[in-house]
């Protein structure tokens, strides 16, 4: 099976439905989360994250500031 590799931050500027954070702590994606919702008017959410060392702690920053806000997360995936 082949993996494809990908430059993230080339995906993001091309495509107006991904948005990305640096950093890979609950923190730094903590404030993301309430802002989407708040701010972007986001209600439900789809998640792709890497399984690195960092990954999940990076995705639940971003969903736990979401479901606190009154999000829902959909589906999680993990590449």
């Amino acid at each position: 099976m082949q993996r494809l590799e990908a430059n993230w931050e080339t995906m993001a500027l091309k495509n107006k439905w991904t948005w990305m954070a640096n950093g890979g702590l609950i923190q730094n994606t903590y404030p993301l989360g309430i802002y989407a919702y708040k701010d972007l008017g986001y209600r439900k959410v789809s998640a792709i994250y890497p399984e690195v060392a960092g990954g999940p702690d990076f995705f639940q920053g971003f969903k736990k500031g979401f479901t606190e806000s009154g999000g829902k997360v959909i589906q999680e995936q993990v590449l």
